[in-house]
């Protein structure tokens, strides 16, 4: 009898885990997973200008850089040093494809699919180890922490490429999660719809109103979304001062880890 139970009760588990696999996702328990992708862009962009001089997620930066040069224009006080064409164009279309291929894959399978952020994490999390271990062991010299005579500029399209590629699947994956208010790589829209909000001013323990569509909620969200940016953005560069690439890329790998393990736990949509 126990063995019939036990054979009867493997699909029941492999229905259970195909369920828990396939449901998606509540927009608003995706939040804090958000925050702390928010706060590894910070950590990432800050690492990525100091070595490189280009974003690995900022790409109207990339792309204000990237135009401008080819046309000839040259930063007034670094008019030699500043973000060559290669690391700059290699980021932005990195970043593209990734963001092309993610986007796709969720409007098939379901962009708050559990199974499809979790892959995507797992994604993020292994090119950031990658990357990290690469740099680390200086298979990846960067230009800033070698003799001049042993780096190859082109080998900075590497880590940028693989910084950037990470980049396009995290914010694929927050600009169609449903929340808005949080799209991860970005400030300029944010601060400006912060500064404007209706409730800018009320107290920030008010709760979220479902009558009131521009209640403090959103605010609170936004005001949340702005200052781990600007703390990832502080934390990443102090990180990369006092230890280089390396270790910042081997911060936000952890965080990729960490925000998995939160997906793993989150309700399903109801």
């Amino acid at each position: 009898m126990s063995e019939l139970a036990a054979a009867d009760s493997e699909p029941d588990l492999r229905e259970r885990a195909r369920r828990w696999a396939a449901a998606p996702l509540s927009a608003d328990a995706l939040v804090w997973p958000l925050y702390l992708n928010t706060f590894g862009t910070g950590l990432l962009d800050a690492t990525s200008v100091g070595a490189f001089g280009v974003f690995s997620s900022n790409q109207t930066g990339n792309a204000i850089l990237l135009l401008s040069r080819a046309i000839g224009v040259r930063q007034a006080y670094a008019p030699q040093t500043g973000p060559a064409l290669l690391t700059t164009g290699v980021s932005l279309a990195a970043f593209l494809l990734t963001a092309f291929v993610a986007g796709r894959i969720g409007l098939a399978r379901g962009h708050r699919s559990r199974w499809w952020l979790l892959l995507s994490l797992a994604l993020q999390a292994v090119v950031l180890l990658v990357c990290a271990v690469l740099v680390e062991v200086h298979v990846l010299p960067v230009g800033a922490y070698e003799p001049p005579e042993l780096v190859d500029p082109a080998l900075d399209a590497i880590p940028i490429a693989l910084l950037a590629a990470t980049a396009g699947l995290q914010v694929s994956q927050a600009r169609c999660s449903g929340v808005q208010e949080v799209p991860t790589a970005m400030l300029t829209s944010p601060m400006v719809d912060l500064v404007v909000h209706p409730r800018l001013f009320a107290p920030l323990g008010a709760s979220k109103d479902q009558d009131d569509p521009q209640g403090v909620h959103s605010r609170n969200i936004r005001l949340i979304y702005v200052s781990l940016f600007l703390a990832g953005i502080a934390v990443g560069a102090a990180v990369h001062i006092r230890s280089g690439v390396a270790a910042v890329t081997f911060f936000a790998f952890a965080l990729r880890i960490v925000t998995a393990a939160l997906v793993c736990l989150l309700p399903v949509e109801s």
